[in-house]
């Protein structure tokens, strides 16, 4: 059974995980600003690096 619940929650992390690189990536689309650009780039890559 705990084996079960770490998997539900680790499939949760890696959804949220997705929704977050989705969310930075549309961000980084859409922001017309170098610095920020570079920011959420950094961004992406520390979700990334979470997952």
């Amino acid at each position: 059974d705990d084996i079960k619940k770490e998997n539900k929650v680790m499939i949760h992390m890696n959804r949220l995980n997705s929704v977050w690189v989705i969310i930075c990536l549309k961000l980084f689309s859409f922001s017309k600003y170098e610095y920020l650009s570079k920011y959420l780039y950094q961004l992406l890559e520390h979700c990334e690096g979470i997952s």
